[in-house]
């Protein structure tokens, strides 16, 4: 896996340490081992990495900049920045310069000899960086679990509890003590072994309103012979990026789909691909099943990996096979469509200020519905004090905000959901492909957030925008079923639809929160009954989780004998395993 960690302060056994660590944690998944080399070697610094890593790292002899990812791109001026081109803007604007780049990205640069360390990731924090500290030194990497192995840090309980309830970490946790992530808007400066977090100046978009800011937001990521790949399904939100991307620009570009050909997503994603003559490409999650049993432990472990064990591995591994299936072009990303569109709206109404009974609601039925590990699984009395933490933490998140209620879900979204579960996800789909993500383009942003809820709920203001965009395309059903033209119209008739429609969402949440039902990620149940059927279930496989003490290691059998249902436990303890057999394989192999 593609990896970099820098250190500060003197370690002669860095190298060794690191190379060490970095084959014991790829061995546990059959990855191909990779050689770590010095990208840059300082007297004061080492920066590792893999020799993939050297075509994005600019050392000119008196200053350097590393980018751990794919080049961002220059929002003002529609342009990929290369390391080059970062190390002299930050030489003349200091961190000033990072404002006019788009998510996602990260970056390490050293602009003269002697000076600090600039660590920095994107405004949003979607590329994740972590630091520790070991042996008086400062490490930073893009793998807390590298850090981890080589800090000897143990598991934070608290935190990996968390994401066993809500499906990704909240603020700069990781799932170790000692190890934290660099949160976004923030930069670390490393200097005589200690780190400084200090603010990065925020950007300043123009006011830009509707499809406007969206046509531009999508313009600046294309370059004149753009190649970038959209990622099209039924619903809104690649529909809105096709939309701004216009009739005349989709004409022979590059589309995928994922999914089943009965399911309504991909039939409608196919119409449009004809409609608009895109080179569309459906990726059929059926050819999963030509990959054989004896391999597909793996192929979910190295998926897993990938996201240093911190989110839902067996989703993940449905992406990592689609990426093995399409080119390695950048592409089109939709998430944060929803900070316009009012992701946690659907139940509440508005009010003036936060409260506890509000936020009850949301932890219940909103963000520990579908990726949860099952209840019977963590001993009851850990489960009860973690949870009165955990509703702590959430309602001092959402009131810390300032904002009246829908406002401040609006906040976590972007600020939490989307960093740290979209956040991961982006982490590693950027070591396959560059990512465009027009919704996390500043303009975008501060457009969504001047939105009031009323234009947010229903996803009235985005619907409407497609017919502005594009209208033919707003005539088009969606998977669920309106029209945008529909569902963002204002007639009686209309209102009536989205109402059936919302009813309809509800009745679904009751059921899924009644009957303990999940809402699982296309592809996901299909691979837990194969992985079951394997014994990848059974206790046995499971040695290291098992002997937690706040886990419950005799109902391991028990909940993931109910077969496909326990898919998101199964993922959540394969997941935990490997991180501890990864650690132990770390320990061992330093010696």
């Amino acid at each position: 896996m593609n990896r970099f960690l820098l250190c500060t302060g003197p370690r002669p056994s860095l190298r060794a340490d690191a190379a060490a660590s970095w084959r014991a944690l790829d061995a546990g998944a059959g990855a191909v081992p990779r050689d770590v080399v010095g990208l840059v070697v300082r007297e004061d610094l080492v920066l590792l990495g893999d020799a993939a890593a050297d075509a994005r790292t600019c050392d000119d002899g008196r200053g350097f900049c590393h980018l751990p990812a794919h080049p961002p791109r220059n929002w003002r001026r529609g342009a990929q920045v290369t390391a080059a081109d970062l190390l002299a803007a930050i030489r003349a604007q200091g961190l000033a310069a990072l404002a006019d780049l788009v998510p996602p990205y990260s970056v390490v640069a050293q602009t003269a000899p002697g000076a600090p360390v600039w660590v920095a990731t994107d405004a949003n924090g979607l590329q994740h960086v972590y630091a520790c500290r070991d042996r008086g030194n400062v490490l930073v990497s893009d793998s807390c679990l590298l850090l981890a192995a080589l800090a000897d840090a143990p598991l934070d309980v608290d935190a990996v509890l968390t994401c066993l309830r809500i499906g990704h970490h909240l603020g700069a946790d990781s799932p170790f003590r000692g190890v934290g992530k660099l949160l976004g808007g923030e930069a670390w400066q490393l200097a005589a072994g200690e780190h400084t977090t200090v603010p990065v100046p925020a950007a300043q978009p123009p006011d830009l309103d509707g499809a406007a800011c969206l046509r531009e937001c999508v313009r600046a990521q294309l370059d004149p012979d753009d190649d970038s790949v959209v990622e099209l399904s039924g619903g809104l939100d690649s529909r809105l990026i096709t939309a701004a991307l216009g009739a005349d620009a989709c004409r022979g570009r590059r589309a995928v789909t994922l999914g089943t050909a009965d399911a309504a997503d991909v039939r409608i994603a196919g119409d449009l691909a004809r409609e608009l003559g895109f080179q569309w490409q459906f990726v059929d999650l059926h050819g999963m099943a030509r990959v054989p049993d004896a391999e597909l432990l793996a192929l979910v472990h190295r998926a897993s990996l990938r996201c240093d064990h911190t989110t839902q591995p067996l989703a993940r591994a449905v992406l990592e096979w689609v990426n093995d299936q399409t080119p390695r072009l950048p592409r089109f990303s939709g998430q944060n469509g929803e900070l316009a569109r009012g992701f946690f709206y659907p139940g509440f109404a508005d009010s003036p200020q936060v409260t506890p009974g509000q936020v009850a609601r949301m932890l219940h039925w909103r963000l520990s519905t579908n990726d949860s590990i099952d209840r019977a699984l963590v001993a009851d009395d850990v489960w009860r004090s973690h949870e009165q933490r955990l509703l702590l933490r959430l309602h001092d998140m959402l009131a810390g905000y300032g904002k009246p209620w829908l406002q401040a879900t609006d906040e976590f979204y972007l600020r939490e959901r989307m960093q740290r579960w979209v956040g991961v996800a982006y982490s590693a789909e950027t070591q396959h492909h560059g990512l465009r993500a027009p919704f996390f383009d500043p303009r975008f942003i501060a457009w969504a957030r001047r939105l009031p809820p009323a234009q947010k709920r229903g996803s009235l203001a985005m619907a409407r925008l497609i017919g502005e965009l594009l209208p033919a395309l707003a005539r088009v059903p969606m998977a669920a079923g309106l029209s945008p033209q529909q569902q963002g119209s204002s007639s009686p008739v209309a209102r009536l639809r989205r109402r059936a429609q919302f009813l309809h969402k509800v009745v679904r949440k009751v059921g899924q929160r009644v009957i303990g039902a999940r809402r699982s990620p296309v592809g996901a149940p299909e691979l837990a009954r194969r992985l079951l059927a394997s014994g990848a279930g059974d206790p046995a496989a499971l040695p290291r989780v098992a002997t937690l003490d706040w886990i419950r290691g005799a109902a391991i059998g028990d909940v993931l004998g109910r077969g496909v249902a326990g898919w998101a436990s199964l993922g959540h303890l394969l997941a935990l395993e490997w991180t501890l057999a990864a650690l132990d394989r770390a320990r061992r192999a330093r010696g």
